[in-house]
């Protein structure tokens, strides 16, 4: 039996032992990776995984079972024993399959496997990684290496419901990483790392490039001091910014929504930030990781603005959250076939302005330039943010000395008001991307 007449049978079976609806979703995923030390392949892992589960819907009640067994009569009894526990679960107002209306597929040629995936081996990923590192060591201030990592894999994805729906999403992912001790001048020693991820290996960053770039990100941190205390400018370089707008898709998620666990719960069409701060989630870019057709509950992709010139215009939500929230769903629903659906971004971006970042930097006169965040000090709640940070002291409009042992303090709803200009240097990895952008009024603390 074909996987596609899988999960129509495991829909099928479950409306015949009394759901009044039901999905079924079937995963498959295989993949490689590596690790490459001293010039010597360390660990290489391999992973295969077939799995399927059934939402089973008595109403508003639901029943959620699995299976990695994919015969035919195994997934029979894992649609009949979904609905066995739709009959005993609580009601739920709220819960159900999306609305038929936003159930679909988006037309257009995401790209999102590589063709040549199939063909990647163990062999292919040792020899990007022995690459990476060789590239990594050619400074010799770069005494020890933690590891070139790298590897990749598909994942495939079916998924059917009652409503009619009979989707497959195939979409392939890779990845190149490096982490290197330097050692300064005066013995001391520092560590940092690159990495690069795509969904095709042409889009990746060539592994030469992901070595020398880990190995000048530890060199720089060399000679480190602390600090002034006090409040100055701080420049977020690409990596840190993304970040921050990881950080405010999750204000905006609509699960926090409807607990009210966010600062941003009461501020929908408000303006909430600088008028030079745009957020979009859209999973319809090409050749992108976090790209689908359409989401975990069948929901067709869209773009998605969510803060438009400060302005918060939509949330992140899936069709459970889109209920209790009364607003439509927005293709953000997140799901394995073990669990239930929950809210995540696709491709997160926060949209690049029209400064070149050497101007954001020549503009500062004393200030913090921010190439890490570090620690768990975010009250989404409240907006109360306070992060351990490295990164280079700003004097004179020029990068100057490394500078650790500091953190960054501040408040949400100031930080996005405070952003007084954004770069046009938009920086991808994975599924988000963001550029370079200042903020004014944060406190630096030695």
């Amino acid at each position: 039996m074909s996987a596609h007449d899988l999960v129509e049978q495991a829909v099928a079976a479950a409306t015949a032992a009394g759901a009044t609806s039901a999905d079924a979703m079937l995963l498959e995923d295989d993949g490689i990776t590596v690790l490459v030390r001293d010039g010597r392949s360390e660990r290489v892992e391999e992973h295969c995984s077939r799995g399927l589960g059934v939402r089973a819907y008595r109403g508003t009640r639901l029943g959620l079972a699995y299976t990695n067994d994919l015969s035919p009569e195994a997934v029979a009894e894992t649609a009949r024993r979904a609905e066995a526990l739709a009959e005993v679960a609580a009601e739920d107002e709220f819960a159900g399959l999306p609305d038929a209306d936003h159930i679909g597929v988006f037309d257009g040629d995401l790209d999102g496997a590589d063709a040549a995936a199939g063909e990647w081996s163990s062999d292919t990923w040792i020899d990007v990684a022995k690459r990476c590192e060789i590239a990594a060591r050619e400074d010799s201030r770069i005494t020890m290496s933690e590891g070139a990592r790298a590897g990749g894999g598909r994942r495939r994805m079916l998924l059917a419901n009652s409503n009619g729906l009979l989707a497959e999403r195939n979409h392939s992912t890779c990845y190149t990483a490096m982490g290197v001790f330097a050692t300064g001048d005066s013995g001391e020693r520092q560590r940092d790392n690159w990495s690069s991820m795509a969904a095709h290996f042409s889009d990746l960053q060539a592994a030469e490039e992901v070595g020398r770039e880990a190995a000048r990100r530890a060199i720089r941190r060399c000679g480190y001091r602390k600090p002034k205390s006090g409040a100055f400018p701080v420049i977020f370089s690409p990596e840190v910014a993304r970040d921050l707008a990881g950080t405010l898709a999750q204000a905006v998620s609509g699960g926090a929504v409807f607990r009210r666990a966010t600062f941003l719960a009461d501020s929908l069409g408000e303006q909430i930030g600088s008028d030079l701060l745009t957020l979009v989630d859209d999973p319809t870019l090409p050749r992108h990781v976090g790209s689908r057709g359409f989401d975990g509950e069948g929901v067709r992709s869209r773009r998605t603005v969510l803060v438009d010139g400060g302005r918060l215009e939509s949330w992140l939500a899936d069709s459970y959250a889109a209920r209790r929230l009364d607003v439509a769903p927005t293709g953000n629903a997140s799901r394995s076939f073990d669990s239930p659906p929950g809210v995540a971004p696709s491709n997160l971006v926060l949209m690049p302005g029209e400064s070149d970042a050497s101007e954001l930097i020549g503009d500062v006169q004393e200030g913090l330039y921010v190439t890490e965040l570090f620690g768990m000090g975010v009250n989404l709640a409240s907006g109360a943010w306070s992060r351990g940070a490295g990164g280079l002291w700003i004097e004179k409009g020029e990068l100057t000395h490394a500078v650790q042992e500091l953190t960054i303090a501040g408040d949400l709803p100031s930080m996005l008001k405070g952003i007084t200009a954004v770069a046009s240097d938009l920086h991808w990895h994975g599924r988000s991307a963001a550029p370079t952008l200042r903020i004014d009024g944060l406190t630096i603390a030695s």
